[in-house]
């Protein structure tokens, strides 16, 4: 994502907002029902998005599109991913034990 953009999401859709002239860009890919959060690779080679309907998606950040969805058992209401980006941390909104 380009240092003058930003993500954000409403409702079902992510979107990038341009800062210098505040349009938007629907990104293909949209979740089925509402976007829980958006989370930025350190390395700004992608990004991920994780939705109500418990898909965790990768976005490639030059194409904008869906590299990888995996489906969770529990929506995930926070990530955060390491500073080699090999490894994502994702907060389930459900516990379902160990």
């Amino acid at each position: 994502i380009q240092s003058n953009s930003l993500l954000l999401s409403i409702n079902e859709k992510v979107l990038q907002l341009n800062l210098n002239d505040g349009s938007a860009k629907d990104l293909d890919g949209n979740h089925e029902g509402g976007v829980l959060c958006i989370e930025a690779d350190p390395n700004e080679k992608f990004f991920l998005s994780s939705g109500e309907d418990r898909i965790l998606k990768k976005w490639d950040t030059v194409s904008r599109k869906v590299q990888k969805s995996v489906e969770l058992s529990s929506p995930a209401s926070t990530m955060i991913i390491s500073h080699d980006s090999k490894s994502i941390l994702a907060g389930l909104k459900k516990w379902i034990g160990c």
